[in-house]
């Protein structure tokens, strides 16, 4: 092979896949230049302008390409690259294949001597005009790299009938939006074109899912260098690329804008703008076809990115379905990471709630398939959706054989333990209770009862601590001996870090005045976590000590109606944070820490002041006792008394603390792992 011409990799599948995004990161990783959508080159050289604005005749890039006889390598092309419409390859004579690896040689020995680029980016994807492409250019004698990229029908049955097609939006005639069925069925033969091509000997190749390179670019970027024989990636994936417009062919239209700007983020593969009839054709067409390549097709929203490149795939590996209605930043969320860094060899999935942090989710679960159960709703009893989204994970759990099915929260806990196949083994995780005083009379009953008829079902009951396990047996959910305390991880590195730091720097680097007592509230602010009681406690703590102040770090559904109820405090009083990460070093920060919560297990804030000998004044919720026992210094005060509350504020606001001698070795890594491996590998 000329040494004039460069490695291609091939990017093969179908229109709204993403690949203009891998173009870039591939482009990035490698200093390949980006050519887009090569194959139309010849079709829009006088009628379609390149991606840097001009037309490619008048184009500094392409202006002086060679491409004599035009009309004739039109024709060539589309005889030697274009699968017919029946039977095999028809219709390319002799003559045409030697035009076409002449127009070929001539394209890509031009783009390596003006890029000086060694390897260029084909993304002429798989349809029908492009799919025996690949082939004809390793006929041609180029080094060809295989990426076979895919993306949910779902999205692209979406986005199809939203903006209709590329070439719609570039205003050429004879396109039109809104043809779902019409694209399905193309995503369905351009992929089955591009599985053939991928499994074929001529080069090596892998398969990517767009949905992963959203996620994680890093480790989509790392399987592909491994996998095409690359040389290694220049850098990480950067979150912006400068001026994308370079001298691409057709393409998504994103780049012609200048810079993009990348957002890892995880990616529902049912999106919420896609509608019930786009569903039902996607599943109706390619259930039909039984070409889901990957993703599952149930009429629930359950559609995990079943194309992971990092997690265990082999036929041995165990499988661990993980249920969720919500992943935010709770304890509960916590174990489900937890018990996948425990059993890195096994093979996770996570079901999620769609009310799900999903920023957080991405930074969190890498390991594993995510799949979103559209149906279940954060809120406590929601018949018709909370049938829908059991029947719908019922049938992909069925189809997808897990040997664990483990799940965390109330709702999650019922709908996943209830649609766990009959061999399954199902783990339960406590956080906190969802009965009691907390909870209105009736709904505690119906909670209590529920979970005392689930238990019957459960094999491992997983419960976050002493406390929560006296509650459980008292309540006869289960018997003592059958209830295991499982702690979730904190991060006792930065814990070690800021313990060693003085408190004076911390609150310089937080931006805290030095000589202030401050009062912490750390949590998500809702009614469940007492945030409604916290301006009456401070109220009478800033009689006492008038200048105190209160910082709140944490957001959510009621954060408006505290910071109102706060105002009158004066700006110097309150600090609100916000969504805040550090949270070792604000609680090492503080001279106490208040937790006015209703109901609790143990709570990750005070286990984490605790472990900082920092003194917490609590409401008497499960977990509070527990740290007290284990050597934490702060007070209970029974549930709503925020007299007291702010009595025993001022106590420790005043008091000098001195070291404590907390037990914390329960939350050692290594115990934790200890007890996940336990739980999850155990036979059923």
């Amino acid at each position: 092979m000329s040494s004039q011409l460069p490695v291609v990799i091939y990017v093969g599948g179908y229109s709204r896949s993403g690949s203009t995004l891998l173009d870039l990161v591939l482009s990035d990783a490698f200093g390949a230049f980006g050519g887009g959508e090569l194959t139309r080159l010849l079709e829009d050289w006088d009628t379609v302008a390149c991606s840097c604005g001009e037309p490619f005749a008048m184009c500094g890039f392409w202006g002086d390409l060679s491409l004599d006889r035009l009309a004739d390598r039109r024709r060539a092309q589309a005889a030697v690259e274009a699968r017919p419409v029946f039977g095999a390859r028809r219709g390319a004579t002799r003559r045409d294949v030697a035009l076409h690896a002449d127009t070929t040689r001539r394209v890509f020995a031009h783009l390596r001597e003006r890029s000086g680029a060694s390897v260029v980016v084909d993304s002429s994807k798989s349809a029908r005009g492009a799919a025996r492409r690949a082939q004809a250019l390793a006929d041609a004698g180029l080094d060809v790299r295989f990426v076979h990229l895919l993306r949910s029908p779902y999205s692209v049955a979406s986005s199809y009938r939203l903006t209709g097609s590329n070439r719609a939006a570039e205003g050429i005639a004879g396109e039109h939006r809104g043809r779902v069925a019409r694209a399905v069925v193309g995503w369905s033969m351009a992929n089955a074109q591009a599985s053939r091509d991928a499994a074929s000997d001529r080069w090596p190749a892998v398969r990517v899912a767009y949905e992963d390179l959203a996620r994680e670019p890093d480790v989509v970027v790392g399987h592909i260098t491994a996998a095409l024989g690359l040389g290694a990636p220049r850098g990480p994936v950067p979150d912006h690329f400068g001026d994308a417009r370079g001298h691409a062919v057709a393409g998504n239209r994103m780049r012609r804008s200048g810079e993009v700007v990348f957002t890892r983020r995880v990616v529902p593969t049912i999106p919420a703008d896609c509608s019930l009839r786009d569903r039902a054709t996607v599943r109706a067409v390619l259930g039909a076809a039984r070409a889901d390549h990957g993703y599952s097709l149930e009429t629930s929203g359950v559609v995990p990115t079943s194309l992971r490149v990092d997690s265990p795939t082999g036929a041995s590996a165990r499988r661990v379905a993980h249920v969720c209605t919500r992943f935010a930043t709770g304890g509960s969320e916590r174990r489900i990471v937890d018990a996948m860094a425990a059993t890195p060899e096994m093979r996770h999935r996570v079901y999620l709630g769609p009310e799900s942090n999903w920023e957080r989710a991405a930074r969190d679960l890498g390991g594993a398939e995510v799949g979103v159960l559209t149906a279940m709703s954060h809120r406590t009893f929601t018949p018709v959706g909370d049938l829908r989204a059991l029947r719908s994970l019922r049938a992909d759990l069925s189809a997808w054989g897990p040997d664990v099915v483990h799940t965390v929260q109330s709702k999650a806990g019922m709908i996943g333990r209830l649609a766990a196949p009959s061999m399954a083994r199902r783990v339960h995780s406590v956080s906190a209770l969802n009965f009691g005083s907390a909870f209105a009379g009736p709904v505690s009953a119906l909670a209590r009862k529920v979970e005392e008829l689930l238990a019957r079902k459960t094999d491992d009951l997983l419960v976050a601590g002493d406390d929560l396990k006296a509650a459980y047996t008292a309540a006869g959910i289960a018997s003592h001996d059958r209830l295991t305390v499982t702690r979730a991880t904190v991060d006792l590195e930065r814990i070690t870090e800021v313990a060693e730091t003085s408190r004076d720097e911390v609150r310089d680097a937080l931006g805290l005045a030095p000589d202030r007592p401050v009062v912490a509230f750390v949590g998500r602010l809702e009614r469940r976590k007492g945030v409604h009681h916290l301006a009456v406690i401070m109220r009478d703590v800033v009689a006492e000590v008038p200048d105190a102040m209160l910082v709140v770090a944490g957001a959510g559904p009621e954060e408006n109606e505290l910071l109102g109820a706060l105002a009158d405090f004066g700006p110097d009083a309150v600090v609100s944070l916000g969504y805040f990460c550090d949270v070792p070093a604000l609680l090492r920060a503080s001279d106490c820490v208040v937790l006015p919560s209703l109901a609790e297990g143990i709570s990750q804030v005070l286990v984490q002041a605790s472990l900082l000998g920092r003194p917490f004044v609590s409401f008497d919720v499960p977990g509070a006792a527990e740290l007290l026992r284990l050597g934490a210094i702060g007070s209970i005060v029974s549930v709503g008394d925020e007299t007291a509350a702010a009595r025993e504020i001022v106590r420790w606001i005043r008091s000098d603390v001195g070291p404590t001698a907390f037990d914390g070795t329960s939350w050692s890594p290594d115990a934790i792992s200890g007890r996940w491996r336990e739980a999850l590998t155990c036979p059923q």
